[in-house]
């Protein structure tokens, strides 16, 4: 999670790239297929005996499972593979229960849930030198929206036609942000104050 915090602070893909590495070492070597949850440890706790811990209960720290879904409903939003979409929701099939009273001890699981829904992606295309630049991603950065994701790029490098930052270009030759949300993205805006039009406010 460190490792895409920073990315969202700074853009420096170098993050991003290595927390896709770590979840494909996770996804190897702790996923199981059977019951599609991530393993405690890649041993049996208990020599003999095949048990497979996979916790889920939140504690004083977070459970792994509950982790690894936030980390995969960021990583969806930013690349928009829907892998990490899918496999989050393996993840909520598997834990998830018919008792209400139940989301109370795994509310990092929840989160994730919500965090997958809720977030938006605001794509912008500038120099990240510019002084424009900079004013858009400034009004991101004090808005009260809960749940957001940067993405930044010069508008010259092709995406995949999943990813938010596909045939994203600058309007007027000035820097532009779209606002993306679970694959639909708003019409293109150049200024800071109808950026933060589109950005919803905590609360609604």
């Amino acid at each position: 999670m460190a490792g895409l915090a920073l990315y969202n602070v700074t853009g420096e893909a170098s993050y991003l790239a290595q927390a896709e590495d770590h979840v494909r070492h996770i996804d190897t070597h702790f996923w199981d297929e059977d019951t599609q949850g991530y393993n405690f440890s890649t041993n049996q706790t208990i020599n003999g005996l095949n048990l497979h811990p996979k916790p889920i209960l939140d504690t004083a720290t977070p459970s792994g499972n509950g982790v690894m879904a936030t980390v995969l409903a960021d990583l969806f939003h930013l690349s928009g593979k829907k892998t990490y979409q899918n496999r989050l929701t393996q993840l909520v099939q598997t834990f998830g229960t018919k008792n209400p009273n139940d989301i109370f001890s795994m509310p990092s699981l929840c989160s994730a849930l919500i965090r997958l829904e809720e977030t938006q992606t605001v794509c912008i295309i500038g120099d990240s030198a510019e002084n424009d630049t900079k004013l858009l991603i400034k009004k991101i950065y004090i808005s009260s929206t809960p749940h957001l994701k940067i993405l930044l790029a010069d508008g010259k490098q092709a995406y995949p036609i999943d990813h938010p930052l596909h045939k994203k270009s600058q309007i007027a030759d000035k820097p532009t942000a779209y606002v993306c949300r679970l694959g639909t993205c708003s019409p293109p805006v150049t200024d800071p104050t109808a950026l933060a039009s589109l950005l919803t406010p905590l609360g609604d």
